[in-house]
């Protein structure tokens, strides 16, 4: 039998290990092993001493002037403004406010005696002015402004007010103001609302209703041949003056059938809404249906 020769296997070379007198972490695996030499960076001189400290007072005192001047704008933003779209005639601020005080307008120019009413808007309160002594209602709004659309939109019920014309019938609107935010509205002061008066009176005298359906006809008359659409008629915002006349309230959700667009209108509280407003068709007709 022939003898075979045992088979040689050659080793496989092993990778000579690269040594470093240095080991950077910071570097990747590609640097690391990179047959290219690096050059060493030498870091960046540090500016002088004096020049830093100069930027650090410049930059401070830049600072805190641009602080100063923000803080400025916000007191004076927060400050008591008229609010009014007249072109002519506009209210005035009263003479007993100081803006350099904290208080605000309402506790120094009125003695507010009680809240007399609450709603989605806000409160509305009895208050007396400190400069002619009269009683007006003041409305507060219970929420500070969102932003520019959220202050226009709220802002929109003065200007809905003031467009209104005189009437006897009609709750009258005698100024309005922001401040921090927040809208106030002052109207002339009632001694109560339809709501309250049912409330307090369930046998009503026939002809006190008589007499309250036509001064209730004779505002929304006065609406109508306007062309102005009042949309939220309801207890609520009906309202009995001191010498028993009865009165419209609440222009917020007014239309305005000559100026404004169809989709700006909104309806009022569903249970004395016409049917169709809800499906969007607004007329004279759903005062009448809600009176």
């Amino acid at each position: 039998s022939s003898s075979s020769s045992p088979s040689v296997t050659t080793p496989t070379l092993r990778p000579i290990p690269q040594f470093f007198n240095e080991y950077n972490h910071l570097t990747t695996k590609r640097e690391r092993y990179s047959s290219t030499p690096k050059r060493t960076k030498l870091p960046p001189r540090p500016p002088s001493k004096s020049f830093t400290q100069y930027s650090r007072l410049s930059f401070t005192f830049n600072h805190s002037c641009q602080q100063h001047s923000n803080q400025l704008n916000h007191d004076h933003q927060q400050k008591a403004k008229i609010i009014s779209f007249k072109n002519e005639q506009q209210p005035q601020l009263s003479p007993l406010y100081n803006r350099d005080l904290k208080e605000s307008y309402l506790k120094q120019c009125y003695h507010v005696e009680e809240l007399i009413g609450s709603g989605s808007f806000g409160d509305v309160f009895r208050c007396r002015n400190r400069y002619d002594q009269r009683y007006y209602a003041v409305k507060v709004s219970r929420e500070k402004f969102k932003g520019r659309i959220d202050r226009e939109e709220k802002l929109n019920e003065v200007y809905k007010h003031e467009q209104l014309p005189d009437h006897d019938h009609l709750v009258k609107l005698h100024c309005a103001w922001e401040e921090k935010q927040r809208l106030y509205i002052e109207t002339e002061l009632c001694a109560g609302t339809l709501s309250m008066l049912a409330d307090n009176n369930h046998d009503l005298d026939e002809s006190i209703i008589w007499a309250i359906l036509v001064d209730l006809l004779k505002a929304i008359d006065q609406l109508h041949t306007n062309n102005l659409i009042h949309l939220d008629i309801k207890p609520e915002n009906i309202f009995i003056s001191t010498d028993g006349i009865c009165k419209l309230g609440d222009f917020g959700l007014i239309f305005d059938m000559d100026n404004h667009e169809l989709k700006e209108a909104i309806e009022g509280d569903p249970k004395y809404l016409a049917g169709e407003v809800i499906q969007g068709v607004f007329t004279k007709s759903a005062d009448i249906f809600s009176l």
